[in-house]
C-alpha cells in the first residue's frame, strides 16, 4: 500500500463518518486483547452479564462481587428488581442520557479530526519500509506479516465477539492503549492511541482529585474517589488492510517488538546482497545480523536501505574502481577474488552496509562531506 492508496482509503472513513459506527476497546497487555468500553446504556446487559459469568465461574472473587453490587447500587434505574434479570428488558438506546450520547458522539469527531490534521495533511511526508532507519517524522506504512503482526486485529475480534468481554475498572492497572474502531462497508479502520502517563488520572494516589459540581449559580467541589480514563487528542498508529501506519517507529520498538520486523527484513536485504554476486562472505554478515550486540541494531536498519540500492546493480569492476579511487573507500575493502570482493572482518561488514546504504554526501560547494541519515532523491543538473 503507498500513500495515495491509503490516503484514499482514509478520506472514506473521513467523508462517510455519519454511516461510521464507532466503537473502542482496551488494549490488554495479554490474551484477550480487547476490553469494550460501554458508551450505550443497553449494553449494559452484556457488562452485567460479564459480571455475573465471572462470579459464577469463580465464588471466591470478592473484587468482581463487589464491583458487581455498586455498578447495581450507582444503576438502580436500569436494572429490575427481579434479581435473576439484573436488567431492564425494556431499556433502549433513546433512553440513555444526552451526555452519553455527547461523550461518543464527542469522541469519534475528535479522533476524525485527528486523521484530517495529521494524516490527511497535504504536507505529511509517507515513506516506505526501507526508510525506517531514516529517524525523521515520516509516516511508515509497514505491512504486516506472519512472523511480525503487533496488531492482529481481525483476530482480536474474534475472540471479543466470541467472549464478549466488557471493560472493568480493574483492567486499568494493566492495558497497553486503547484502540477505536471505524467499521464503514466492509472495510475497518483501526486508530490506536499508547497509553501515557496521563491516560489513567491519579493512579498512584499521589495527590487529590475533585470534580466541580454545579448548584444553582454556585460551584462546589468533591472529592473524585473513582479512577478517571482520559481520551487524548491522539493517534499513535492506524491499522487498515493488514498494515501499519505510524511517525513514531521508537514506540513500536519499546512496545511492540519492533526488532522481529526489522531483523526480517535485515534479512531479506541480505539476501540480496548474496544474490548481486558483488560479495563474498555472506555468512559473515548472516552471523553479524542474528548478533545481539547493541551496536548492530543501527547497521540492521541500514542495511534495509539496500533493498533500494543502485549500487547492487552497479558492474563489479566499475564498483571497485570507484570504491578504489574514492578517499572515503579507498583502503576499506580488498581487491576482488574469484569475481566478488570479500568481506571478512566486522569493519568490512560495516563498511559495506554504509557502501550500499550511500550514507555518505560531499558538498559541490565546499567539498565537505557529510554523514546523512536521510535522503532524498533529486533531478539531474544538466
Amino acid at each position: 500500500m503507498n500513500r495515495e492508496e491509503f490516503t484514499s482509503e482514509l478520506r472514506k472513513f473521513v467523508d462517510n463518518q455519519n454511516e461510521c459506527v464507532f466503537e473502542a476497546f482496551l488494549v490488554g497487555k495479554t490474551s484477550p486483547k480487547l476490553r469494550k468500553l460501554a458508551f450505550r446504556r443497553s449494553e449494559y446487559r452484556d457488562f452485567r452479564k460479564a459480571f455475573t459469568d465471572g462470579i459464577g465461574q469463580d465464588p471466591t472473587d470478592d473484587l468482581r462481587r463487589d464491583s458487581t453490587d455498586d455498578f447495581k447500587q450507582n444503576h438502580t434505574d436500569d436494572f429490575k428488581q427481579n434479581p435473576d434479570v439484573g436488567i431492564d428488558q425494556n431499556l433502549t438506546d433513546e433512553s440513555r442520557p444526552k451526555q452519553q450520547d455527547n461523550l461518543e458522539q464527542n469522541l469519534m469527531e475528535v479522533m476524525l479530526s485527528v486523521i484530517r490534521e495529521r494524516f490527511l495533511d497535504e504536507e505529511a511526508v509517507y515513506a516506505g519500509e526501507t526508510d525506517i532507519a531514516d529517524n525523521q517524522k515520516k509516516f511508515h506504512i509497514i505491512r504486516q506479516t506472519d512472523e511480525y503482526r503487533p496488531f492482529d486485529v481481525e483476530n482480536w475480534e474474534q475472540k471479543w465477539l466470541r467472549d464478549r468481554e466488557y471493560f472493568h475498572e480493574t483492567d486499568l492497572d494493566d492495558f497497553k492503549g486503547i484502540i477505536f474502531k471505524f467499521p464503514y462497508s466492509d472495510r475497518n479502520l483501526w486508530c490506536y492511541q499508547n497509553k501515557r502517563s496521563v491516560t489513567v488520572a491519579n493512579r498512584r494516589k499521589t495527590g487529590v482529585l475533585a470534580r466541580l459540581l454545579h448548584y444553582e449559580n454556585g460551584m462546589y467541589l468533591e472529592e473524585q474517589k473513582e479512577r478517571v480514563l482520559t481520551f487524548l487528542r491522539a493517534i499513535d498508529i492506524i491499522v487498515m488492510d493488514g498494515c501499519i501506519v505510524t511517525d513514531d517507529i521508537g514506540l513500536l520498538e519499546r512496545s511492540f517488538d519492533f526488532q522481529i520486523f526489522i531483523r526480517q527484513k535485515a534479512d531479506e536485504a541480505s539476501r540480496l546482497v548474496r544474490k548481486s554476486g558483488l560479495f563474498s562472505g555472506m555468512d559473515k554478515l548472516d552471523a553479524y545480523l542474528s548478533s545481539e550486540a547493541k551496536s548492530h541494531v543501527p547497521y540492521r536498519k541500514k542495511l534495509i536501505r539496500a533493498m533500494d540500492s543502485p549500487v547492487l546493480e552497479m558492474p563489479l569492476d566499475e564498483l571497485y574502481g570507484k570504491i578504489s579511487s574514492l578517499p572515503r573507500w579507498s583502503g576499506k575493502f580488498k581487491a576482488p577474488v574469484n569475481g566478488s570482493i570479500p568481506i571478512e572482518k566486522v569493519s568490512e561488514i560495516e563498511s559495506m552496509i554504509d557502501l550500499l546504504s550511500e550514507r555518505f554526501t560531499v558538498s559541490e560547494v565546499t567539498g565537505q562531506e557529510y554523514d546523512t541519515e536521510v535522503k532524498k532523491k533529486t533531478d539531474k543538473i544538466v
